[in-house]
């Protein structure tokens, strides 16, 4: 009894020591700073994409890779209903990570810096409905550039691509 009496004051005083540790948690310990961003893209801020709805995600294990769609409240609207056709104003955006370990929990993965961003905006010229306008941004060293492509195929699949990620259905 007097063995069992000191493995339990034992352990109190153990766990009292770990728990009152005086170190404070680093700044990127808690906080994934390298997954959010203030840089312009197009006319939205990426910390404002970052703060739509977010829609699905996708890990493609090949590019290590972390994909998120995100959309505005149009386009959001549009989503949660089921509809393919978006109105006019409606804007879908694709940021792509490149995943790094979370050093929280072993094996899974975080989102660590932002690579691109592909963003459909949807717009009408007033006779017809509104059509996809896929526009590309990619991160250089002086912050995110507008991709110009003459490759109407690659602007056709990334379009395309985008436009068939779905919402996962969840329960109510």
């Amino acid at each position: 009894m007097k063995h069992y009496k000191l493995t339990v004051l034992f352990s109190i005083l153990l766990s009292f020591l770990v728990g009152c540790n005086s170190n404070s948690a680093i700044e990127g310990q808690l906080f994934n700073a390298t997954a959010s961003r203030d840089a312009e893209i197009g006319s939205t801020t990426i910390g404002a994409v970052l703060n739509w709805h977010m829609v699905t995600l996708l890990k493609d294990n090949k590019t290590k890779q972390i994909l998120v769609l995100y959309a505005n409240d149009q386009a959001f609207k549009a989503v949660k209903q089921g509809v393919v056709h978006y109105e006019a104003g409606a804007i879908l955006a694709l940021v792509h990570w490149l995943g790094k370990p979370d050093i929280h929990w072993f094996g899974a993965d975080i989102p660590g810096e932002i690579t691109s961003i592909d963003q459909v905006s949807f717009a009408t010229d007033g006779k017809n409905s509104p059509k996809p306008n896929l526009t590309t941004f990619i991160k250089r060293k002086r912050g995110f550039e507008k991709v110009l492509t003459s490759d109407t195929l690659l602007v056709h699949k990334t379009t395309n691509f985008i436009l068939s990620l779905r919402r996962p259905y969840l329960p109510d």
